[in-house]
């Protein structure tokens, strides 16, 4: 049985990764590494690379708890 969550081509995602240095956008960290929509799809984001950014899971799980599971509501914002 598939997955109703919607997955990225794994070539997609790999390109996104190497673009961004093969580490996470928020926190420069290199391992657990995910494909994130800047914009949820959702809320009407894009598969677009330019809606893409890499983030390792820590940051990802942070940036859904902030903004809700659906993509709603507040921002993530990574302290330096």
């Amino acid at each position: 049985r598939k997955s109703a969550k919607h997955q990225l081509p794994r070539g997609l995602r790999y390109s996104i990764i190497q673009r961004d240095g093969a580490k996470c956008t928020l926190c420069g960290a290199k391992e657990l590494l995910q494909v994130d929509h800047i914009i949820a799809r959702v809320n009407g984001g894009t598969d677009e690379e330019s809606n893409l950014r890499t983030l390792c899971i820590d940051c990802n799980i942070g940036k859904r708890i902030a903004e809700g599971e659906n993509g709603r509501g507040g921002g993530f914002v990574a302290s330096a």
